[in-house]
């Protein structure tokens, strides 16, 4: 009899640390504590090898072009580029050169 209280008492004590893992994990999740005011937000990404990335990145009202590797992130540079437009053209595919053929066909056109 002893040996089924005591399993009892393990059984509730780890329902109670379960339950409060989840009620953490639920007010964190909605209180948007990582990203609260959405100002940072990547349009694309396209990786250039197992451990080189390139992403395109909307900061505020900027779009930058940032490079990233295991051992660290540079801003290549500034785009300048409508994001309507680039959401058109990704519509194509989920590709960020798809963008910038876009604007070398018109140049080849003429």
């Amino acid at each position: 009899m002893e040996y089924t209280w005591d399993l009892l008492k393990v059984l509730l004590v780890l329902v109670g640390i379960l339950s409060l893992f989840y009620a953490i994990a639920k007010f964190i999740r909605n209180k948007k504590v990582f990203n609260e005011t959405n100002q940072i937000k990547v349009l694309e990404r396209s990786y250039l090898n197992s451990d080189q990335v390139l992403y395109l990145v909307q900061v505020v009202e900027e779009i930058w072009l940032v490079t990233a590797t295991e051992q660290k992130i540079e801003f290549v540079k500034q785009v300048e580029l409508d994001v309507e437009d680039f959401e058109e053209s990704t519509a194509q595919g989920p590709n960020i050169l798809n963008y910038f053929k876009k604007g070398t066909d018109s140049k080849d056109e003429e």
